[in-house]
């Protein structure tokens, strides 16, 4: 095996990276997303097809020198998981391929493939932790009822507190004003309409508000630095929930872009943990981490 192709396929969009057999980087290629939740399985079919051809298309690079390593979103679905690996295997043939989920690819990115504890927070939340072999995981149970301390929840919160802000239950703050401005409110009621318009069934719209939150909560907001604290808290939590498989510590990594630039999430995150776990900057990428997947298996 002479080439790899790494490939984080997340919600937004699908990274492909070519390396050597020796973890060199040669060429890059980005694209649209290959999630079955956003778009049909012959449009994420020809999204990896695409992406693969794009990088070997100058290359003269047989089947038998080719491995594709995989982590796609939606791959944890049992349902979708079907459905993933029929497209996968309709877009790559002839060559050989491992698929695992975007998660576990991030995981082995971010820690080296070493063992420990990475916290993804974005739109969702959940943690994933390397022992051994074995991977596992805590949280990551969905918006509905769970996903605590992610963009989402952060901006579901963001919307109650301005409801109660609305009606008097709750004193109210500079939130207040910067909502009724943002959403071109005429009376408090009018609130219910735009959700119905602009968050209910789509996910994404909500999970935007936590930039808003974070906006505030620099401005010194005190409900806002309360709910980014809280966050904080809340994903410490999932690092909580996986530590008895690590008696001695291990190090501990955040992926997603929840964790940019919000320093009272990070500081509450860090609060929460026991002093045997080390919080690190993720050493690589998840496209990397799906090259380190791949050099374990071939």
């Amino acid at each position: 095996m002479k080439y790899i192709i790494g490939v984080d396929g997340g919600g937004t969009k699908t990274k492909f990276v070519l390396y050597d057999v020796m973890g060199i980087p040669l060429k890059t290629f980005q694209s649209g997303s290959c999630h079955l939740m956003q778009v049909s399985q012959n449009q994420a079919r020809l999204t990896l097809y695409q992406g693969v051809q794009n990088l070997i298309k100058d290359l003269d690079i047989s089947p038998q020198d080719l491995f594709i390593s995989l982590g796609l979103a939606g791959y944890g679905n049992q349902v979708m998981k079907r459905e993933l690996e029929l497209v996968t295997a309709s877009a790559l043939s002839p060559y050989s391929y491992h698929l695992v989920s975007d998660a576990e690819i991030a995981l082995y990115g971010a820690l080296g493939g070493q063992d420990g504890i990475i916290v993804i927070a974005g739109t969702g939340s959940i943690a994933y932790a390397k022992v051994g072999q074995e991977i596992l995981r805590a949280g990551g149970w969905g918006y509905f009822f769970g996903d605590e301390g992610s963009s989402y929840w952060i901006g579901q919160h963001l919307l109650e507190l301005f409801s109660q802000q609305l009606d008097g239950r709750l004193e109210k703050t500079i939130l207040h004003d910067y909502l009724w401005d943002k959403f071109q409110l005429n009376e408090p009621l009018d609130l219910i309409k735009y959700s119905n318009d602009h968050f209910v069934g789509h996910r994404s719209q909500v999970a935007q508000l936590a930039k808003d939150a974070a906006k505030l909560a620099k401005e010194g907001d005190p409900h806002m630095q309360d709910l980014f604290e809280k966050a904080g808290l809340e994903l410490g939590r999932l690092v909580q929930a996986l530590a008895s498989h690590f008696p001695q510590g291990c190090p501990v990594s955040t992926v997603g872009g929840l964790w940019e630039s919000k320093d009272i999430l990070r500081q509450a995150f860090q609060t929460s943990l026991a002093s045997k776990f080390q919080l690190q900057a993720p050493l690589q990428a998840p496209e990397y981490g799906a090259y380190l997947i791949a050099k374990d298996l071939i």
